[in-house]
């Protein structure tokens, strides 16, 4: 059963690699089979991942399933080794500990990202889904419950609301300049483009991930009270929005995949 366990896990992986690439594979591969060379810091950490890698290689899954689990699993491996080669540790707390239930946090939170994976058809999504993972891993204050509402939260947005955020969270560093007036629609149809926007990110505000800085208001902050009301300039990320921002690092987006959305926003 092992031998078939390995074999699988290997065709998984070479599935993956698919998507990420032979190298970033053959890397991930040498941390699930514990090569000292190449081994994820942390006994229980890497044993935990190993499992549920092995769990997941012999379930039924198509081929492209296969690809998007295989690929997420190597760039969860990947991004945290690169953050432990740039200095960063795994955290300490109880996250990846095993109680007397066998109840753990850390791998339930692993299977769930691989479970949102396998059937994430918006592909773009998931490397982005591995880095939620990874930067949890390392990230001591995000409890299990934050953690298991970020990933849910995650999976409920598209790609563009992906974009969105990272624009509204980049706006200023990327000089972007969006519209700084409400759209006067009484007696006109919106561009196609453009409602799609302003109706997704609506529903960002819906969400209290994204709010509008108004100077005038006791707050300083408004709630866009419908879609042809969000004024793309004020906005600004909650703390929600930012922990999302921060965990799926967003930051890494590149202006590429947002500019062509502050044309049209």
């Amino acid at each position: 059963m092992t031998t078939i366990k390995q074999d699988a896990t290997q065709q998984l992986l070479d599935r993956g690699a698919e998507m990420t690439g032979s190298a970033v594979a053959a890397i991930a591969g040498i941390a699930l089979t514990n090569h000292p060379a190449g081994a994820v810091a942390g006994a229980v950490f890497g044993t935990q991942l190993t499992h549920m890698m092995k769990d997941f290689a012999v379930r039924v899954l198509s081929h492209r399933e296969q690809v998007r689990v295989g690929a997420v699993g190597i760039l969860v491996i990947d991004h945290i080794r690169r953050a432990e080669a740039a200095g960063q540790q795994l955290r300490q707390d109880d996250f990846f500990a095993t109680g007397d239930t066998g109840h753990c946090a850390g791998a339930e939170l692993f299977e769930g990202v691989l479970l949102k994976a396998k059937q994430q058809h918006e592909e773009k999504k998931l490397p982005y889904l591995a880095k939620l993972y990874g930067n949890i891993a390392l990230d001591k204050s995000c409890s299990a419950g934050e953690a298991n509402f970020l990933l849910q939260t995650a999976d409920q947005l598209t790609y563009t609301q992906f974009c969105l955020l990272a624009m509204i969270g980049g706006a200023e560093k990327m000089h972007l300049n969006l519209r700084a007036t409400e759209i006067d629609d009484e007696g006109q149809q919106l561009p196609t483009a453009q409602a799609d926007l302003l109706r997704q990110c609506y529903d960002l505000c819906k969400r209290y991930l994204v709010l509008m800085r108004i100077e005038s208001e006791p707050t300083n902050a408004v709630f866009a009270m419908q879609p042809t009301g969000v004024v793309p300039s004020q906005c600004f990320l909650t703390r929600d929005g930012r922990r999302l921002f921060n965990l799926l690092g967003l930051e890494s987006m590149t202006g590429f995949d947002y500019t062509e959305l502050a044309r049209h926003f």
